[in-house]
């Protein structure tokens, strides 16, 4: 076919007033190898309309695949077309009668933007009020590994079925008859369905596509010229949960394969689709499927989910991102469910863009798992009501964000546990360096504190630092009332010998023992045991004598060290802090000297802010700060005793 441009006579106005949306219909006369031909129609979703509705992915790939629109030329992407081209031969399409079909890139003019945005805010109706949904998950390939195999999903659907479910439709174990009957069929596991290798479930837009489709039966996913419904889908997934929660003998190893094919967004979807209340949650909803699932155009993250969220937003793609999504945050705010929002903003990461984004507005295009967002324990929402009447937060100029709290600390020193890496520099090298720098923090923190003992459970210097350490993350390793440590606990010797390891040579500890006062290293860690222990029981401490205790342990001793390790490597993407009133803690990297702790009112954790001018501030991130009580805070506010009081904090 020749041109390569669309005719202006394809797409007439829409009436939007009566919620028209375009649709297709494919030439079900065509061979295989016959250009894609379709005849577009108009309807109004007022007068419920019988169509179909497809789901299928963008992706990144060009538009050079011509089909003829009204005999008008139009291009469109590969994996449109195929999914075309195998939908015409299906018997859905192939029988008398059969349906138009919705398909978003053919059915909206992508040029118009006016027209793209208003169709965007009907897709929760088109695909709630389609006769039938479409996903197209792709189809066979060269690479054959990777293919999708529907015969194997169906045998499993096949047995469960059989053999019923719980009245409750909830996983649970598998029962000895389901283990005779997978040793009856120990090939299936290599005839893995490979269903999570679409990239289909990749894309924030099926999340509403498919919680929105209104009829299991009828919801079909096409992988080529085979398909299975939805229904089928959630028996299967049924199972494989099955399988991942339960112990499986050595016979049964193959099976386990299985637990890997559950695809991060279904559990999500099918909570959703169960639920009449699915959209309740606004800020969690974005948040979760923005971990999990992309898209093209960055904005929508937020417009591919209005079908099921509550808020009210008009499409706009001629909006910023950073207007979109601040937009969705005042949103969230109007149906007071921003706490968890806070949580998950701050300019303190290294992958923040400051493209017009306000500080206290998540980045949707962040890797938030990765950026290592503190969850803390320090206070619970809503403690300032305790002190004072509830008082919303509310958006001002656009892009400030006026809400309560109270100033807690100003912070003075900032160490950042991320080491300068060589190109080829080894593991055991790097790992040598974080321990450099936890054995420089820990001699740091005990020339700050000038020996005292640290408010939270009168821990000595030393404990208090590797409490910051242990403390401040959510999964604990030892038992939770570990603090203060005694002689006997396994971690002393391991932490012990772990700060050997960070000052190796004489240099290290003679420039220690200098800034510790010493007059020689001999007694360098003698003066650290004194800080870590408590004087009742260095009599009888193992430790109390230096002979053992500079020795390095070999290479083969490298293993009990390893958890602390772990631990040091996991605040790579933070910053440890000493507050100017000695209080100990960790925030965001990008934290900074003069930095202020506040708590927020209705917020869930301790927050760093960060002063831009006499008015405005700057929202740096949640943090955790070693034996922060909320109760104490709430105590000192009741009775105006002390320097704390209640303000108001214009976040920009």
């Amino acid at each position: 076919m020749d041109g390569t441009t669309t005719s202006p006579s394809i797409y007439r106005p829409l009436d939007r007033g009566r919620q028209e949306i375009r649709l297709i219909y494919l030439d079900r006369f065509s061979s295989d190898d016959d250009t894609i031909t379709c005849w577009m129609t108009t309807a109004s979703l007022e007068t419920s309309p019988l169509y179909v509705a497809l789901s299928y992915v963008w992706g990144d790939q060009p538009k050079d695949v011509e089909i003829s629109v009204n005999d008008t030329i139009l291009v469109i992407t590969r994996s449109l077309a195929r999914a075309l081209k195998h939908l015409r031969r299906s018997e859905l399409f192939r029988r008398a009668g059969h349906l138009p079909l919705w398909a978003d890139a053919i059915c909206i003019d992508q040029t118009n933007l006016a027209e793209r945005g208003h169709q965007v805010n009907l897709m929760g109706s088109v695909f709630s009020g389609a006769r039938f949904v479409l996903s197209w998950l792709g189809e066979p390939g060269v690479m054959s590994q990777y293919n999708i195999s529907f015969d194997i999903v169906r045998k499993i659907i096949a047995y469960v079925e059989r053999r019923g479910t719980a009245a409750d439709g909830t996983a649970t174990v598998l029962t000895q008859e389901d283990m005779d009957w997978m040793a009856q069929h120990p090939r299936y596991p290599d005839l893995r369905s490979n269903l999570s290798y679409s990239r289909y479930w990749t894309r924030t837009w099926i999340v509403q596509e498919m919680v929105l489709a209104s009829h299991a039966e009828r919801h079909l996913f096409y992988y080529g010229d085979d398909h299975v419904t939805y229904r089928q889908l959630e028996l299967y997934d049924r199972f494989l949960k099955q399988i991942r929660i339960t112990w499986l003998p050595e016979s049964l190893n193959s099976w386990g394969s299985f637990s890997c094919e559950n695809v991060t967004a279904f559990p999500l979807i099918q909570a959703m689709k169960d639920s009449t209340h699915h959209a309740d949650k606004a800020s969690d909803i974005v948040y979760s499927i923005s971990q999990c699932c992309t898209s093209t155009d960055p904005r929508d993250a937020i417009y591919g989910l209005l079908g099921i969220l509550p808020i009210n937003m008009e499409p706009d793609y001629n909006k910023p991102v950073a207007e979109v999504y601040r937009g969705w945050f005042t949103g969230c705010l109007a149906l007071d469910d921003y706490t968890s929002l806070l949580s998950l903003a701050g300019i303190g990461y290294d992958s923040f863009m400051s493209d017009g984004l306000s500080s206290w507005v998540p980045d949707l295009r962040r890797d938030l798992y990765k950026d290592s967002i503190i969850v803390t324990r320090t206070c619970v929402p809503m403690w300032l009501d305790a002190v004072s009447p509830v008082r919303q937060p509310t958006v001002e100029s656009v892009n400030i964000l006026n809400i309560r709290g109270v100033r807690l600390a100003t912070l003075g020193a900032v160490s950042y546990a991320r080491p300068e890496r060589g190109e080829h520099e080894s593991a055991a090298l790097q790992r040598l360096e974080m321990r450099r720098w936890f054995w420089w923090l820990c001699v740091d923190r005990l020339v700050a504190s000038g020996g005292k003992r640290y408010r939270y459970k009168d821990l000595l210097p030393i404990q208090a630092t590797l409490a910051v350490l242990y403390e401040g993350q959510t999964i604990l390793e030892e038992p939770a009332d570990l603090f203060p440590l005694k002689p006997s606990y396994r971690i002393v010797q391991r932490f012990r010998d772990f700060l050997a390891w960070g000052c190796e040579s004489d240099a290290d500890r003679q420039a220690a023992a200098d800034k510790l006062g010493l007059s020689n290293s001999d007694n360098l860690f003698r003066t650290l045991d004194c800080n870590f222990f408590c004087a009742d029981e260095e009599a009888t401490n193992p430790l109390s004598s230096t002979t053992d205790i500079l020795q390095v342990p070999a290479v083969n001793e490298e293993a009990p060290f390893s958890w602390l390790d772990r631990k040091i490597a996991s605040y790579q993407t933070n910053a440890f802090f000493l507050a100017v009133n000695g209080d100990l803690g960790i925030g965001p990297p990008r934290t900074a000297p003069g930095d202020v702790v506040c708590f927020l009112d209705r917020t869930s954790s301790s927050v760093v802010l960060r002063q831009l001018d006499d008015s405005t501030w700057a929202y740096v991130g949640t943090c955790y700060v070693l034996g922060l009580k909320e109760d104490e805070t709430v105590k000192k506010l009741k009775s105006m005793d002390g320097d704390l009081f209640i303000e108001e904090f214009n976040l920009r």
